[in-house]
């Protein structure tokens, strides 16, 4: 088991509920396993879902690149727009990774 499995199977059991179970009079709570696998299955899902969502933002920065730019200096996309009217001219955006995330997610996806 890896790590990020471990990780996740950790989390799902200190969110399920335990399981009671009385025998002969005595009250015995263990885990529920049922309860830890399943939100162990939500869990990877919502990853994978996440992951997917991430990979096709990469892609479209990847078709994007003629007119986006990444500045190290101050860790800024910089989004190129075409103005193509009777003056035809280039206006800029910057943008954090995480705005052009949620640009992206608002009006492009």
């Amino acid at each position: 088991m890896t790590n990020e499995e471990q990780k996740l199977r950790e989390i799902a059991y200190e969110h399920a509920e335990p399981k009671v179970i009385w025998s002969g009079g005595n009250m015995s709570v263990c885990p529920d396993e049922e309860k830890i696998e399943s939100l162990l299955s939500d869990l990877t899902a919502l990853i994978s879902e996440k992951q997917a969502e991430y990979f096709e933002f990469a892609k479209w920065i990847g078709f994007e690149s003629s007119r986006l730019y990444y500045r190290d200096l101050d860790e800024k996309w910089i989004r190129t727009i075409f103005i193509i009217d009777e003056n035809p001219h280039e206006e800029y955006e910057e943008y954090t990774t995480d705005e052009l995330f949620n640009y992206w997610r608002e009006n492009e996806q």
